[in-house]
């Protein structure tokens, strides 16, 4: 397991069973990382699983693959969705990240444009590599693109300012002629909702937040998928006109939410 001091934090880069990394915060300095980003039975594995699986049946359907993704972490949900994105399986790729933890948007972002810039620590690096590698060949490139071309946006925390006072209309068509990721008119068709557990980011679980959220940001053609099943989730989702379908977690795990509005 290794680690670097940023700004903030003591960042740990814990390898899961399945070879992918994951990562972990702690105070500066300390020597135990906290609540890892991912299911240790395999990151990758489980990016795949949950968040994979949603893009490959929004595709199937002929959605446009307008992706916001709570929590960017190592990237791994965005490099999904870029695997395919300059062939016929998804022309017409956006993205909105959200990311409270600006050391890792900052070092995302520095390693896309240049892999060997010694601003990004060689651990972290190295994982980046890794998630590419598992990608797909072109996916850093593909990425890079998006970025530049404004079809990727990442913004800080998610929180009541991101809602930009909450759109109430949640039947508002989103792909506006000329929307980007961001914009007033833009809604998501694929939300991959990869938030910290309830213990670690409450707010972000909680009910009246969730509503809000799916109102400012949802497509009238939406799915929602998150490795967690939480209760104040599962309201909000069926209060805004989504069907929850039964589907087992990653790994073992007794439950996760899929849950989709619309055709």
């Amino acid at each position: 397991m290794d680690a670097w001091n940023g700004p903030e934090h003591r960042y740990f880069v814990i390898p899961t069973r399945d070879g992918s990394p994951s990562v972990a915060h702690g105070a500066l300095g300390a020597e135990k990382a906290g609540e890892p980003m991912h299911s240790l039975a395999g990151a990758w594995g489980e990016t795949d699983s949950i968040y994979g699986s949603a893009l490959d049946w929004a595709r199937d359907r002929g959605w446009p693959l307008r992706l916001a993704v709570v929590g960017l972490g190592l990237g791994m949900i965005e490099a999904r969705a870029a695997r395919g994105w300059k062939g016929d399986l998804s022309p017409d790729l956006q993205i909105l990240s959200w990311e409270a933890d600006g050391h890792l948007v900052e070092c995302l972002q520095i390693w896309l444009e240049d892999p060997a810039d010694p601003r990004v620590p060689s651990p972290l690096g190295a994982a980046y590599q890794n998630v590419m590698e598992r990608a797909g060949a072109g996916t850093s490139e593909s990425l890079l693109e998006l970025l530049r071309s404004g079809r990727w946006k990442i913004k800080g925390a998610l929180d009541e300012a991101a809602l930009n006072g909450a759109a109430a209309d949640t039947r508002v068509t989103a792909g506006a002629e000329g929307a980007r990721p961001g914009s007033a008119a833009w809604r998501a068709t694929v939300i991959a909702f990869d938030a910290y557990s309830g213990h670690t980011s409450p707010a972000l679980w909680d009910e009246g937040f969730l509503r809000r959220f799916l109102r400012r940001y949802a497509d009238e053609n939406c799915i929602l998928t998150t490795y967690a099943a939480k209760g104040t989730l599962k309201r909000a989702l069926l209060s805004e006109g989504f069907t929850l379908t039964p589907r087992p977690g990653y790994a073992g795990k007794r439950e996760s939410t899929w849950a989709v509005r619309g055709a």
